[in-house]
């Protein structure tokens, strides 16, 4: 690991006490442990981007909107469309 300039960490007694804990049992080695289990923990329960699986939805469309873009629908319809779909949602 690069050495990196000290940070301090504002810790909440009780937080303060586990992680105490945590390192005298041998839990972890120290502090930068635990932050990085619980960012690694946060980044796996966000949803995952698979790039390759949205360049096979998109380009295709794109690519189908270069030759026929009088297929466009103007943004303002769309708006419109998503608008009144809401507002029908609501009644519901």
């Amino acid at each position: 690991m690069n050495a990196s300039p000290k940070k301090t960490w504002i810790l909440s007694d009780d937080l303060a006490a586990r992680v105490q804990d945590m390192i005298t049992d041998g839990t972890v080695a120290g502090l930068d442990e635990i932050v990085e289990a619980g960012l690694l923990a946060i980044a796996a329960e966000e949803p995952a981007i698979d790039d390759e699986a949205l360049r096979r939805a998109v380009l295709p469309v794109i690519e189908e909107m270069d030759r026929d873009p009088g297929r466009a629908v103007p943004a303002e319809q769309v708006w419109a469309e998503i608008g009144a779909h809401i507002a029908r949602l609501g009644k519901a």
